[in-house]
């Protein structure tokens, strides 16, 4: 704020010394103050006014003085001045003008006070009309318009009780700076100046001192050391180095910062940090700065934010309209998550919402997509990522920023064991336009799976590459727009929760198999590729091949409604022994299953006959269906039909099937029949009654039928 107060009050002077030095011995100090009024607003657009006593003493040394000096400020801004000096005085040498120098010995300002505003379009009262025509009109203007302008040398400058005033509705920023001092004064070591300057704001004060070669042989060409320390709430830097000026312009040095509180530093300043406490507790920057007026170029990086630390080189160039930022960075582990909001630190809501509105996609708009202010081109290396249960590895990537696009390309990164290589654009258009292109190999699924969607039901080793676009203001809307195409591939995994092959040999065999067996599937591959449009996903070559199942799908995923229906064609192994079997099993065709619901908490149904059963909600309701199965004579036939040589050995002589020939018995005498009708045979005990009831019974699968079939 000290450099657009000085650069201001500059230029008034300026003003004030050409007029009254073109006249200094001829027209009277009246005549001088009113020419300084009419002269401003042809050089600044603006009105300028003294309103108090305006003297001038024309011997050596010439001196001028004026007092309550007042600028106006834009049509549009709240404070009716932009600037207002108590007491203006200054000495300088009138000759120099002749040598085409403006020479001030001393500039002495008294209770300078300065409104400095930004309204919510982004429009700022320090910029002058009379600058902007010179921006519009540009340097080739100038070219052949007059003399050069004059060179302004300065020798002492005094600030005493200065005020600066900011209010910056564009970014939100309120902030009073009082008590500003300035002091730049030759120094006992000739060709040095000293300053000292120092502002206090909300009762924390921020000082900088230090020295700088003169000014008039910077402005002869030299090259000349800068030495200066800034103390500051939260911590403080330094820099030292030389400085340029004349037909070579630029600097040369080393910057040092510590905060050891940053926060204290942006409240000092009036900004708003949106970050958990526990973030940002530390800063460390340390750089060799070489720049020109078209280039800053920072050599030999190093900082730290926090734990996180980094070295390299970065250039900030003008080569357009825009800055360009671009350079390498090699970071070390990111951990990110005290970046994040804490779980107690989340909002909570006031009632939990209903169970249709909790399973939709976020319908409010995303925040807008932050405009940096330079384009950029980043290479980065970092030595991993962890944010919030996620693990990323070792990665090299590039960020690239310009013209309202964005794109991450991920050359090689270390993904749960595997390796990821991808590209993400973003338009930051009225609404979000993305693009993701990817290629995974051989990722470790369950963990992935955990860190990202908190699902544990697959494990294995995966490959995926996907090449989706979508658009929209929010999730909800980028959901519904996801196009593109999907591939992946699960090689010597498992599906946990479901044993497909025991539950359809429970099916098959009314329970007599299958029960035991624990609540997973292994397999050696899973296989699907979907064509995604508006959200719907659409797969018809789902293969799976497991040691004692082999299936077949194809189905659909709404991602907007959250659903899915898949029908899979299963093979079922006819035995149970798998891959420690000789030879490969026999395969033969299974119950057709049919998966609908929403993906939360899918329904499974089983397709017996043309008929599809009960739904399924979890494994305990399969003991209910079998019971259901029994109590169908028409749905238990086509069942046993397509069991083929699964059904027990005890069963195929009781029930005629097609395919399935009963085993010879010998002829025996017409069985005496119960009142169940029953023959006596297959009662408990036999002929002998009672007798051996506990050795003789028969399998309950056989019971089971036989209530079905026969005892109705």
């Amino acid at each position: 704020m000290i450099g657009k107060l000085l650069k201001i009050l500059v230029t008034i002077v300026v003003l004030v010394v050409l007029l009254a030095a073109g006249l200094l011995f001829l027209a009277p100090a009246s005549w001088l103050k009113a020419g300084v009024e009419r002269l401003a607003p042809l050089a600044l657009g603006r009105e300028l006014r003294i309103e108090g006593a305006f003297a001038l003493r024309r011997w050596p040394p010439l001196a001028l003085v004026a007092e309550d000096v007042r600028l106006a400020n834009p049509a549009w801004a709240e404070a009716p001045e932009m600037a207002r000096i108590g007491r203006l005085e200054l000495d300088w040498d009138g000759l120099a003008l002749f040598e085409g120098r403006i020479l001030l010995a001393r500039l002495r300002l008294v209770e300078p006070t300065l409104w400095l505003e930004r309204d919510a379009s982004g429009r700022a009262n320090w910029t002058f009309a009379a600058g902007e025509e010179e921006r519009r009109r540009g340097p080739e203007a100038d070219e052949g318009q007059g003399a050069p302008p004059l060179e302004l040398v300065v020798g002492r400058v005094e600030i005493e009780n200065g005020r600066v005033m900011l209010r910056d509705r564009e970014r939100g920023i309120a902030r009073d700076f009082s008590d500003i001092r300035l002091e730049v004064a030759p120094a006992e070591e000739p060709g040095f100046y000293t300053i000292a300057a120092e502002a206090t704001a909300g009762g924390e004060k921020a000082a900088i001192e230090g020295r700088l070669v003169d000014p008039r042989e910077l402005l002869r060409g030299a090259r000349g050391p800068v030495d200066l320390s800034l103390r500051m709430p939260g911590g403080g830097l330094s820099w030292s180095g030389v400085v340029a000026y004349g037909e070579e312009i630029g600097i040369d040095g080393t910057l040092d910062v510590a905060l050891d509180e940053p926060r204290a530093l942006f409240d000092w300043l009036g900004i708003t940090v949106a970050l958990p406490q526990r973030a940002l507790r530390t800063v460390v920057l340390r750089s060799r700065i070489a720049g020109a007026p078209d280039a800053l170029r920072f050599e030999d990086l190093e900082a730290a934010i926090d734990d996180i630390r980094g070295q390299g080189a970065l250039e900030l160039a003008r080569t357009g309209i825009r800055p360009k930022l671009s350079g390498r960075l090699e970071l070390s582990q990111l951990d990110l998550d005290p970046y994040f909001p804490a779980a107690e630190e989340q909002p909570q809501p006031e009632q939990a919402p209903a169970p249709e509105e909790a399973a939709g996609w976020p319908e409010e708009p995303l925040p807008p997509v932050p405009m940096l202010p330079f384009d950029l081109d980043l290479e980065l290396r970092f030595a991993g990522v962890k944010a919030r249960g996620v693990v990323l590895g070792e990665g090299e990537a590039r960020i690239a920023a310009a013209d309202g696009r964005a794109e991450l390309t991920v050359r090689r990164l270390a993904l749960y064991d595997g390796n990821l290589r991808g590209r993400l654009q973003l338009a930051t258009s009225s609404a979000p336009d993305l693009a993701l292109a990817l290629e995974a190999e051989r990722l470790q699924l369950l963990p992935l799976l955990e860190a990202f969607a908190d699902l544990g039901v697959l494990e294995g080793r995966g490959d995926v590459a996907a090449d989706l676009t979508a658009q929209g203001s929010s999730v909800a809307e980028l959901v519904r727009s996801l196009s593109g195409e999907l591939r992946f591939v699960a090689r010597d995994g498992a599906i946990n929760g479901v044993n497909i092959a025991a539950t359809l040999r429970q099916i098959l065999t009314l329970g007599a198999e299958g029960a035991g067996a624990p609540k997973r599937t292994d397999f050696a591959e899973l296989s699907a590729s979907y064509e995604i449009e508006q959200g719907v996903a659409r797969n018809d070559d789902l293969w799976l091949a497991a040691p004692l199942l082999r299936v077949r799908g194809s189905g659909v995923v709404d991602l907007p409604q959250r659903r899915i229906r898949y029908r899979l064609e299963p093979e079922i192994a006819s035995t149970l022994e798998g891959q420690q079997a000789s030879g490969e099993p026999v395969f033969q065709a299974g119950v057709p299953i049919v998966v609908e619901g929403p993906w939360a908490e899918p329904d499974w149904r089983f397709e017996i006959g043309g008929r599809l059963t009960e739904a399924i909600g979890d494994p305990g309701q399969l003991g209910d269906l079998l019971a259901k199965l029994e109590q169908d004579p028409a749905m238990l036939r086509s069942l046993l039909g397509t069991a083929g040589r699964l059904v027990p050995e005890g069963v195929r002589g009781l029930v005629p099937l097609p395919g399935l020939a009963p085993e010879p018995t010998p002829p025996v005498e017409a069985p005496e029949l119960p009142a169940a009708g029953v023959p006596k045979q297959l009662l408990p005990g036999g002929e002998g009654g009672a007798q051996g009831e506990a050795d003789e019974r028969p399998p309950e699968p056989v019971r089971r039928l036989l209530k079905g079939l026969i005892g109705r």
